[in-house]
């Protein structure tokens, strides 16, 4: 495909992990620069990505502008220059229900273990949010037991209340949610945003009652004995596109939940019509399985050179790997500096 002979993109989607960010989970310099003149052509930057909205301070905070953000796989849309929501679509508390009994159905039951996100209510700040979990949960950046154990703790039977309880020191998720302020980087540049303090997250480990009782913008399935391809084989036996929609972004034992039909295309569809573009005019980078119907949906997509094989079968064309500024590599294209 000729980028050069495409119409310039009016709008820039791209994933994060394995896409935009370099293995260190920064954004270099080249894609810095790129993303810059993306923006000074006229093209809205949004960054598409599984995280929840409690783990993106880390890379706003490495850029020089507000983008809108789609977090959880599509289920939260976000203008982050005027701190609104543009679009939630959660799971309900029934269907997550039917999600946690079918799953044990399928998979082995021994290490099993649910987690889901909170948030997305129209009048919470964009990263208000929680994160519920039951016993046993492993944190999936590392399956050494001794640098992520089971998350261990008295296990309620109320939320309100086992927030409480844990503490506003307990971080299941390893605080991965952490703002980087204060931590040497070579390549950071003094210019860049200084996002809205709001009041520190509080997480605990719960009942599958209470995984179960009240919407959720994401449910995750831990099961560290298997890969994330064979987990959603398995689940793909018992649960229909008409109940959730299924998918993963590491192999290691995880899948992602969301409602029905969202993915990073509704993410996208999202601030296409909020923005009134033509969703012809975007071009998307992935690559991994949860970044396919953005791909599709784009009109050119792109996947990583380090892209799994979906999204590289997915896509109109394959970049560099996100170790050497793939993303960079088409938008210096797209978008020439001088």
């Amino acid at each position: 495909m000729d980028l050069s002979a495409m119409p310039t993109p009016q709008l820039v989607a791209s994933d994060l992990d394995g896409t935009l960010l370099n293995d260190q989970e920064r954004i270099t310099d080249r894609t810095r620069a790129a993303l810059q003149a993306a923006r000074k052509a006229g093209a809205t930057v949004v960054l598409a990505t599984g995280r929840p909205t409690r783990w993106m301070r880390p890379v706003l905070e490495q850029l020089d502008f507000h983008p809108h953000v789609i977090c959880a796989n599509g289920a939260l849309v976000v203008d982050t220059a005027k701190e609104t929501i543009v679009a939630s679509h959660r799971l309900a508390p029934q269907v997550l229900a039917t999600i946690i009994d079918q799953a044990k159905q399928v998979l082995p039951t021994a290490g099993l273990s649910f987690a889901v996100e909170l948030g997305g209510d129209p009048g919470d700040h964009w990263l208000d949010g929680g994160f519920l979990v039951t016993a046993g949960y492993r944190p999936v950046w590392s399956d050494d037991p001794v640098k992520s154990p089971p998350i261990t703790a008295p296990i309620h039977d109320d939320a309100a209340v086992a927030m409480i309880a844990a503490g506003p020191d307990y971080q299941p998720d390893g605080g991965m949610h952490r703002s980087t302020r204060g931590v040497s980087q070579a390549e950071d540049s003094n210019d860049t945003v200084v996002l809205p303090k709001v009041p520190a997250q509080q997480y605990a480990v719960v009942s599958e009652s209470v995984i179960a009782g009240a919407p959720a913008v994401k449910l995750l399935i831990r099961q560290p004995a298997l890969s994330s391809q064979d987990m959603f084989e398995a689940l793909s036996t018992v649960i229909g596109d008409d109940l959730c929609e299924l998918t993963y972004s590491i192999h290691s034992g995880l899948i992602e939940i969301s409602a029905a039909g969202v993915n990073k295309r509704q993410g996208l569809e999202d601030v296409v019509s909020a923005l009134g573009l033509d969703p012809a005019a975007t071009i998307a980078f992935g690559d991994m399985p949860n970044d396919v119907a953005m791909l599709t949906y784009a009109g050119v997509g792109v996947a990583m050179g380090n892209a799994c094989e979906q999204a590289q079968a997915a896509a109109d064309l394959v970049t560099g790997r996100n170790s050497d500024d793939g993303v960079a590599q088409v938008l210096e294209v797209c978008f020439p500096q001088g």
